[in-house]
């Protein structure tokens, strides 16, 4: 069953991860199948409540990444590629 509901909806990566939950959890998978709405629905839940979250934080990140310093130098001709 679980193989027809991926070819109807042709994008797979949700169940893969829905069907390794039950798996990981030792959850058995419905009978009836994987229902794709729900799926969806809880991950769009789930991400609106994490970035509402977010932004309820108010927070600046401490960490900085050290800049790439600007390369002054040109290549030496030599170096180079020339096409013709």
């Amino acid at each position: 069953m679980l193989a027809v509901v991926v070819l109807k909806e042709r994008d797979c990566g949700r169940f893969v991860v829905a069907y390794s939950e039950y798996l990981r959890d030792g959850l058995q998978v419905p009978n009836d199948g994987l229902n794709a709405r729900l799926l969806y629905k809880t991950d769009a839940t789930l991400l609106w409540k994490y970035g509402e979250a977010k932004a309820q934080k108010l927070y600046a990140s401490d960490i900085k990444d050290p800049q790439r310093p600007k390369s002054n130098s040109i290549a030496p001709d030599e170096q180079n590629v020339h096409i013709e």
